[in-house]
């Protein structure tokens, strides 16, 4: 019989694919070093409500300028994509035998 090589490679690969594999979250060590460092580099001081306040109002500021700025590169994007599509029209019409 001559598929005995290529069953043997199917088996082969068959229980190549089935044995157990470390992955990241099996090696407990990493995360336990990890989460001991997170702990031990937490500040210890503590903030006013004066710092709070303006460490707030400046991410609402930061996030403000964000939205407005990918807000306008959307519309300029659009505006560019319609215009485009307005432009190529006629060209179009004409291809397609209107």
């Amino acid at each position: 019989m001559s598929f005995a090589g290529s069953v043997q490679a199917m088996i082969t690969s068959l229980k190549n694919n089935a044995r157990q594999r470390n992955t990241l979250y099996d090696k407990k060590s990493v995360f336990q070093l990890r989460s001991r460092k997170n702990i031990a580099c937490k500040p210890e001081r503590k903030a006013t409500p004066e710092q709070l306040r303006a460490i707030k109002e400046r991410l609402q500021r930061y996030n403000r300028t964000v939205f407005i700025r990918s807000s306008l590169a959307f519309a300029a994007l659009l505006l560019l994509l319609c215009m485009g599509a307005w432009l190529c029209w006629p060209y179009l019409m004409e291809f397609a035998g209107f």
